[in-house]
C-alpha cells in the first residue's frame, strides 16, 4: 500500500484530479500486487469498519465488510470516486429520487478485482449479500474529511437522515447525537417491478466477467427459477406473444419448405414452440428438444418428444442428422464470440447438407431496446478490461434472484459469424419487438434480427 500512496503523490502531484483521471489511475492499478491484507481494519460488529490511509490529494480508505453488512444508502454530493474490491464480493446498488419517490434503477457486482465507479451526484449503497467476508479500497475526490451534512436514506421507514461532523461511517448504526436532523416520510419507495407499467428486466452488470461455467450454471438457475411461470408469461405480455408468433411463422415456413424429416431445437425451454412451430407446418417430423434446464424439460414431458438435458457448448450429437434446427431467444445466451462460434460450428456438421439454422438475436442497434444501453454501459464502465465483449449484458427479471447473460449483436458480427462456421446467409429478417412487435420492419435498427444460415449442398 506505501508504494500505491506514493504513486498517488506522484501522478497527481500536476496533474489535476478528476473522474476522469482518476478512473485512468484506478485502472491502471495492478490490486492484486498490493499489500492490502495488513492495512485491513478490525470488525466492527453489526457494520463495516474503515482504515483510512491517505487523505491529500484524495482519500484512500480500506474497509472490511462482514459477510451480510451494507451502507446506509447515501447521496454523493459533491464528491465522486472508485471501489476497488479485493476480496469477496460487493453490491452497488443505485437509486433515483424524483418528486418524492425513491426507485432502485441498477445492481452491479463486483468480485476481485472488480471496480465500482461512483459518479458524483449518486444515491447508493454498498452491500456485501454474501456469507463471506468483503473488503474494498475506495479512493474519493474531494476527500471526505468528515460526514458532516451526508444524506442518508432508510427506505424500509422513508426516513432521510443528515449526518454531522460526528459521524464515523454513513450508517443507521451511528447513534442519534451523529445525526443533524432524521427526517420521517421523507420520500416513497417502489418496489422494483411492482409498477403496473414498469419493466420486467433491468441490467444487471457483473465485474469482472465470470467465466463460462458460471454464466452457464446462472442460466440454468435463470430458469429453473422461472420454469413455473415462463409459458404464461410469454401469453400474457401482448408484445412478446405478437413476437414470438411471427418468429414461430417464419421458422414453420422454412421448416415445410425444408420437407423436414428431423428438427432440432436447441434451447428449447418447455417445448410449447418446437410444438407450435410443428403444428403450423402440418407435418409429423420427428423433434429434438434440448435444454441446460431440467424443470423447463420437465414440462415437454407432455408433448412426447426426445429430449437431452445439457448446454448447448457441450452437446454431442450424430452428424448430418437433422434437416432443420432453431436457437429461438437464446443464441445470445452463449457466453462469447469464441464459443458461439462452437455451437454454429457444431450445428454445420449435425445438419444434413442443405440444412437451415434459424436464430433470432437482439440488435445491438435497436434504439427500443437495451443495445444502445448495453453500449454505453460497456464504455462507462471500462468493460473491456473486465473481459466483457461489446454487447454482453447481465440482467435479472424483477421479481427474481437469478442474474442471467446475454449478447446484443451486430448485423455484421452475426454474418462473419455464420460464415465462418460454413453457412451461406439465406436471408436475415428484422422483426418488432418491444415496438411494432411481430411486424417485418425496413429499418433494421428498430427491431430484432432473425437468421436463417443454409449449409450448403
Amino acid at each position: 500500500m506505501e508504494n500505491l500512496i506514493t504513486r498517488i503523490k506522484s501522478h497527481f502531484a500536476n496533474q489535476s484530479i478528476t473522474f476522469e483521471t482518476l478512473t485512468d489511475f484506478v485502472l491502471s492499478t495492478d490490486f492484486s500486487k498490493l499489500d492490502i491484507e495488513s492495512h485491513i481494519p478490525d470488525e466492527i460488529h453489526g457494520d463495516y469498519s474503515r482504515n483510512i490511509m491517505l487523505l491529500d490529494p484524495l482519500e484512500v480508505v480500506v474497509i472490511y465488510w462482514p459477510p451480510q453488512i451494507e451502507s446506509a444508502i447515501h447521496h454523493h454530493e459533491d464528491f465522486f470516486g472508485h471501489v476497488v474490491v479485493t476480496q469477496g464480493q460487493l453490491s452497488n446498488v443505485e437509486y433515483s429520487l424524483n418528486d418524492g419517490v425513491m426507485r432502485e434503477e441498477r445492481i452491479t457486482d463486483a468480485g476481485p478485482f472488480g471496480v465500482l465507479p461512483e459518479e458524483e451526484g449518486v444515491i447508493h449503497k454498498l452491500w456485501n449479500r454474501s456469507e463471506e467476508p468483503a473488503v474494498s479500497v475506495h479512493f474519493y475526490y474531494p476527500t471526505l474529511e468528515s460526514f458532516d451534512k451526508m444524506e442518508i436514506f432508510d427506505i424500509t421507514t422513508g426516513r432521510k437522515g443528515i449526518l454531522n461532523e460526528k459521524a464515523v461511517a454513513a450508517s443507521w448504526q451511528s447513534p442519534d447525537d451523529h445525526f443533524h436532523s432524521i427526517e420521517n416520510d421523507a420520500y416513497k419507495f417502489v418496489e422494483p417491478g411492482s409498477e403496473p407499467n414498469g419493466k420486467s428486466h433491468r441490467i444487471h452488470p457483473v465485474i469482472p466477467k465470470p467465466d463460462k461455467a458460471v454464466i452457464v450454471q446462472n442460466i440454468t438457475r435463470y430458469y429453473q427459477e422461472q420454469a413455473e411461470y415462463y409459458d404464461s408469461f410469454d401469453l400474457k405480455h401482448a408484445s412478446r406473444k405478437a413476437y414470438i408468433n411471427r418468429i414461430n411463422e417464419l421458422v414453420a415456413d422454412q421448416v415445410q419448405s425444408l420437407k423436414a424429416e428431423n428438427v432440432l431445437h436447441l434451447a428449447s425451454g418447455t417445448g410449447r414452440r418446437a410444438k407450435k412451430i410443428q403444428n403450423l407446418t402440418g407435418s409429423n417430423y420427428g423433434v429434438l428438444l434440448a435444454d441446460v434446464s431440467p424443470a423447463m424439460l420437465a414440462k415437454a414431458k407432455k408433448y412426447g418428444y426426445e429430449y437431452l438435458i445439457g448446454d448447448v457448448m457441450s452437446l454431442d450429437l450424430e452428424n448430418s442428422t437433422y434437416d432443420a434446427c432453431t436457437m429461438l431467444y437464446a443464441f445470445g445466451h452463449i457466453t462469447s464470440s469464441e464459443e458461439r462460434l462452437n455451437v454454429a460450428q457444431n450445428v454445420y456438421r449435425w445438419l444434413k447438407p442443405g440444412g437451415c439454422f434459424m436464430v433470432d438475436v437482439f440488435n445491438l442497434h435497436n434504439k427500443n431496446e437495451w443495445g444502445p444501453a448495453s453500449s454505453e454501459t460497456y464504455h462507462k464502465m471500462h468493460l473491456d478490461q473486465f473481459g466483457y465483449e461489446k454487447g454482453d449484458v447481465f440482467y435479472v427479471k424483477n421479481g427474481g434472484k437469478e442474474v442471467a447473460f446475454l449478447h446484443y449483436f451486430e448485423e455484421a458480427e452475426l454474418i462473419r459469424l455464420f460464415e465462418s462456421a460454413g453457412f451461406e446467409i439465406e436471408s436475415i429478417s428484422y422483426v418488432g419487438y418491444a415496438k411494432r412487435s411481430g411486424e417485418l420492419l425496413e429499418d433494421k435498427n428498430q427491431g430484432s434480427f432473425f437468421v436463417t444460415a443454409r449449409k450448403p449442398i
